[in-house]
């Protein structure tokens, strides 16, 4: 799952077949996304939280949490759409490519889907350790759990990116639409 990573790293043009900046935009999807999410599921958990989402994986999630990541993942895709598409953009030529109506439904489903897989590869991971009876993956970054406590969201998210990837070139190499 984590290869997809590289897969994003390294997305290709498919106009001319080499590679070019999209990479920028994928992996800032990739982490901003799940950071945001992750951020606003615990904010809102902690300040709404009163109904279990799935106690018997992970008993401290809920629904309200995930409502929150829901959120904190749409508004992840904002801040980087901001970023990439719009005419103050910090970083020039990097954005998909594709019209302004297609740009702007990207980044809404990737905000969308991208939250969901990231909750999803949390509860997969909870699952897992819960499995092997443990709570973290490791010591290594404290009260914050193991590396992987990190990125069991990012592998999961970054499926959903690069398969939205993988459609943008396929329909840009059908409809040759240079940017």
């Amino acid at each position: 799952i984590m290869s997809t990573l590289f897969f994003l790293n390294k997305a290709p043009d498919s106009a001319n077949g080499s590679f070019t900046m999209y990479n920028t935009v994928g992996l800032c999807l990739a982490f901003i996304v799940s950071c945001f999410t992750d951020m606003f599921a615990y904010f809102f958990g902690v300040l709404f939280g009163k109904h279990k989402l799935v106690p018997h994986i992970s008993p401290k999630k809920t629904i309200e949490g995930a409502i929150g990541g829901l959120i904190g993942g749409l508004l992840g895709a904002m801040v980087v759409y901001l970023l990439f598409e719009t005419p103050f953009a910090i970083f020039i030529e990097c954005g998909l490519p594709l019209n302004t109506t297609l740009e702007i439904f990207v980044y809404i489903i990737i905000g969308i889907f991208g939250s969901l897989f990231t909750q999803i590869g949390d509860l997969v991971a909870s699952l897992i350790k819960r499995y092997c009876d443990i709570k973290d993956y490791s010591k290594l970054l404290g009260v914050h759990g193991g590396v992987m406590d990190r990125f069991d969201g990012v592998m999961f998210n970054s499926v959903v990116i690069a398969l939205v990837f993988a459609i943008i070139f396929a329909y840009n190499a059908l409809v040759k639409t240079p940017r």
